[in-house]
């Protein structure tokens, strides 16, 4: 081997120390860190909020895929989401059943106004026929009282 492919091989198999690196190189680590660190970031408030159903595959894999460099949120965006369901409608497995409807019922027939017989005229009736004073009800009803 020439001695230039013994430094270089000698140098890439050696840890370079942040100090060794040049401004240049840092930058690069600096910028290449802060996007992997974005994409995961967005990628696991993604996963958080979506859906069960709207993730193919386990959520709790994907959590765990998406710390994979930048690789991992990258397969996570283009595999792991299902697509959204259209403005308004909501997939079937997203939806839950709802209470059955309950069967319409006809409206009752109107009761009779109320009557109040009066206990003068009660006893000034005959027996079987009595005195009738319908009553008119004037809004809610108030708290019944005697109930304990």
């Amino acid at each position: 081997m020439t001695s230039a492919r013994k430094t270089i091989s000698k140098r890439s198999a050696r840890k370079r120390a942040w100090s060794d690196l040049s401004p240049r190189e840092q930058t690069g680590v600096l910028v290449a860190g802060s996007v992997q660190l974005a994409l995961a970031a967005t990628a696991w408030a993604d996963l958080a909020k979506r859906p069960a159903a709207l993730v193919n595959g386990p959520k709790l894999l994907w959590a765990a895929v998406i710390g994979l460099n930048f690789v991992g949120p990258i397969t996570y965006f283009v595999c792991g989401r299902r697509k959204a369901p259209a403005a308004g409608a909501v997939p079937a497995a997203v939806t839950t059943p709802s209470a059955p409807a309950e069967p319409e019922v006809a409206p009752a027939p109107a009761a009779p106004p109320a009557t109040e017989v009066s206990p003068a005229s009660a006893a000034a009736a005959e027996p079987g026929s009595a005195s009738v004073t319908p009553v008119v009800d004037e809004g809610e009803p108030g708290p019944v009282t005697g109930l304990a």
